[in-house]
Parts: structure tokens; C-alpha cells; sequence
């Protein structure tokens, strides 16, 4: 998703030398994630909202809850921490 937005912004906006140096920093990080777990014999999490609590729930190994929906905002109102 971020790569995405990231290869947006540098076709259609102009993008300064140090901000295309955060896209570089950003896929040398990706890569690191990818190899550290493959060395662990893991696969590393590439989580997308849309997709719901199923691929989180799998990775961690627990049922996915199905009366609680997978939140989608970051407000800190909107979470119950009961």
C-alpha cells in the first residue's frame, strides 16, 4: 500500500532528493522484514485493511473474531478498552 502511494507522489508531484531518499529507506526496511523472516522460516505480515482480521488472526494463531469488526480508523475514540 505505502510503496503505492510513494511511487504516486514522485510521478505526479515534484519530489525533492531527500524525500525520494525515503523511498529508498522504505524499500531497503521492506526488504530487511522479508529476509529476517524468511530466516526465521516465517513469512512477514503484509497487512491491508480491507482485508480483514483473517490474514492477522492466521499469522497469530487465533480465530478470527466474528461479532467484533476490524477497525478501519485510528481514532482513539472509536476503540473500546474494556
Amino acid at each position: 500500500m505505502w510503496r503505492g502511494i510513494m511511487e504516486i507522489s514522485q510521478s505526479k508531484l515534484i519530489i525533492i532528493a531527500d524525500e525520494l531518499l525515503t523511498v529508498k529507506q522504505y524499500d531497503s526496511h521492506d526488504a530487511w522484514i522479508h529476509a529476517e523472516a524468511a530466516k526465521r522460516g516465517q513469512q512477514a505480515l503484509e497487512l491491508e485493511p480491507q482485508d480483514g482480521w483473517e490474514p492477522l488472526c492466521v499469522t497469530v494463531g487465533k480465530q478470527a473474531p466474528s461479532s467484533e469488526p476490524f477497525p478501519h480508523s485510528t481514532m482513539l475514540s472509536k476503540f473500546d478498552y474494556s
